[in-house]
C-alpha cells in the first residue's frame, strides 16, 4: 500500500477556520447577534487572523519543546511531558469558544487555566518563532542551550505575569491643575476605572471586590471609561450589581469601549447601567455643581470609535454633539475609550481626556505592537498646552490573565484650579 503524507498545510488553514466560524455560530446561537451581522464579522475576523498566526506558532513550538525534551529526558519522560503540553495546546485552542459558552455571572476556573495557557503558549511561540528563523542563523551550535533559556524565560514571564494579573491593583496618586475648574472644588477627588471587561474570567466577586477598594477612597466623582463587559446583561448582569454599591458626592459616570458594542445588547446594558445608579454619557455631558453659584465643571462622554466601524445608525461617535457649543469658561473632563478618539478630541481644548483601552499593552510581546499603533500608550500625557490625558492601563484585563510593565490600576485625581 502507498503511504499518504499528511496533508498539514490542509489542517494548519482547517483549524483557524473552523474555530473562528466556531466562534461566529456561538455569536448568533447564543448572544443574538444577528441585528448587526458587521460586529460578528469583526469578531470573526479578528479570530481568524489570531488563530491562523497561533497555529504556526504552535507548530513552531511544539517541534522546540520536542527537541528540547528529547535532548534532556528519557522517551518515556518526554512522551508524559509532550502529553502535557498536548492538554496546553487544546485548551488554548478552546479558550474563546469555551469561555462563550460558559460564561455566566461568576468566573470558571476551566476558563482560568485555559487563557493562561493561551498566554503562555503565546509567549513560547514569539520566542521560539524568532529563535527559529534568526538566532539559529548565527548560533546553531548553541542550538540546545539558546532553546533551554527561552523557554526558562518563558515561564518566568508567564509567572510573573499572571501574579501581577491576580494581585491587587496599584493605586495611583495624580494631582493636576486644571483650568477653569471651580475654586468651590477645589482638591475634589475623581476616581478612574477602566476595562473590567466582566466575562469567563472576572465575575460577580472580583468586581464586588474593586468596589470596595474604590469606595475606601472616599471619591467625590467615579468614571467608568468603558469597556465593561464582554457579556450581555442576560448572561452577565448578575456580575454588574456590585457596581450599584459605588459611593460618591457626584455621582459615578460611564462612557461605552469597543467591548461594550460587541455584545450587541447597548440599549439593554444603559438601561441595566441606570438601574445601578450609574450615569451613562453616550455622546452628552453633564454639569457638575460646586459649592457657590456658577461654579462647576462638565463631564462629559463619547460613544467608542469603533462604532465607525460597526455600522448602527443609533450609536455613532459624535464629538460636536459632546462637545460642541459648550461654555469653555468651566473646565471639561472628557471620557474617550480609545486613545484615537482622544487624539481628536485634543482638538477640542479639553482640560482633562480620561480613557483606557491599551491595558499597557497588557503582556509580552503585545507590548510592542499596541505601543506602536496608539497615539498614547500609558499614563499621563500632555499633548497640547493646558490639555491633560491620561490611560488607564486597565483595571482588570482582557481574558488572558497575565499582566508585564504595567499593574492593574485604579487611578486617583485630585483636581485644583489653577
Amino acid at each position: 500500500m502507498l503511504s499518504r503524507k499528511i496533508p498539514w498545510n490542509v489542517i494548519y488553514l482547517a483549524i483557524p477556520i473552523s474555530l473562528s466560524l466556531l466562534i461566529a455560530f456561538i455569536d448568533v446561537k447564543f448572544y443574538k447577534l444577528t441585528p448587526i451581522p458587521r460586529a460578528t464579522m469583526i469578531r470573526s475576523q479578528l479570530f481568524l487572523i489570531f488563530y491562523i498566526a497561533f497555529t504556526f506558532g504552535i507548530w513552531i513550538s511544539y517541534k522546540s519543546l520536542k527537541y528540547i525534551l528529547t535532548q534532556l529526558f528519557p522517551t518515556w519522560m518526554t512522551t508524559v511531558l509532550l502529553g502535557i503540553y498536548s492538554i496546553l495546546f487544546l485548551l488554548s485552542y478552546i479558550s474563546f469558544p469555551l469561555g462563550l459558552l460558559l460564561a455566566n455571572y461568576k468566573s470558571v476556573l476551566i476558563c482560568k487555566i485555559s487563557f493562561l495557557s493561551l498566554g503562555h503558549l503565546v509567549i513560547i511561540s514569539v520566542f521560539f518563532t524568532i529563535e527559529v528563523f534568526f538566532v539559529n542563523k548565527f548560533l546553531k551550535s548553541r542550538k540546545l542551550a539558546i532553546s533551554i533559556s527561552i523557554y526558562i524565560i518563558a515561564v518566568i514571564l508567564t509567572i510573573d505575569g499572571a501574579i501581577r494579573a491576580y494581585s491587587e491593583p496599584s493605586i495611583n496618586h495624580v494631582n493636576l491643575k486644571l483650568n477653569n475648574f471651580p475654586k468651590s472644588l477645589n482638591g475634589l477627588t475623581l476616581v478612574h476605572i477602566s476595562d473590567i471587561h466582566i466575562g469567563p474570567i472576572i465575575g460577580r466577586d472580583e468586581v464586588n471586590e474593586m468596589v470596595e477598594q474604590v469606595n475606601v477612597l472616599q471619591p467625590d466623582v467615579i468614571i467608568i471609561s468603558g469597556d465593561l463587559t464582554d457579556l450581555s446583561v442576560a448572561r452577565g448582569g448578575m456580575a454588574m450589581d456590585p457596581l450599584g454599591k459605588l459611593k460618591s458626592k457626584y455621582g459615578t459616570y460611564f462612557a461605552t469601549g469597543n467591548h461594550d458594542y460587541y455584545i450587541l445588547d447597548m440599549n439593554t446594558l444603559i438601561e441595566k447601567l441606570k438601574s445601578l445608579g450609574i450615569i451613562p454619557l453616550l455622546n452628552e455631558r453633564v454639569q457638575v455643581p460646586g459649592n457657590e453659584e456658577n461654579d462647576w465643571f462638565y463631564i462629559a462622554g463619547l460613544e467608542d470609535i469603533s462604532t465607525r466601524a460597526l455600522g448602527d445608525k443609533n450609536h455613532l461617535i459624535d464629538i460636536h454633539r459632546a462637545l460642541g457649543g459648550r461654555d469653555k469658561d468651566h473646565a471639561t473632563v472628557l471620557i474617550a475609550h480609545q486613545p484615537n478618539a482622544m487624539r481628536e478630541a485634543v482638538e477640542w481644548k479639553v482640560e482633562l481626556i480620561l480613557g483606557g483601552h491599551t491595558h499597557g499593552g497588557q503582556f509580552f510581546p503585545l507590548n510592542i505592537v499596541i505601543y506602536f499603533f496608539n497615539p498614547f500608550f500609558a499614563g499621563l500625557y500632555t499633548p497640547v498646552p493646558n490639555t491633560y490625558v491620561y490611560v488607564n492601563t486597565g483595571t482588570f484585563f482582557y481574558m488572558i490573565p497575565l499582566k508585564h510593565i504595567f499593574r492593574r490600576e485604579i487611578c486617583v485625581f485630585h483636581l485644583y484650579p489653577v
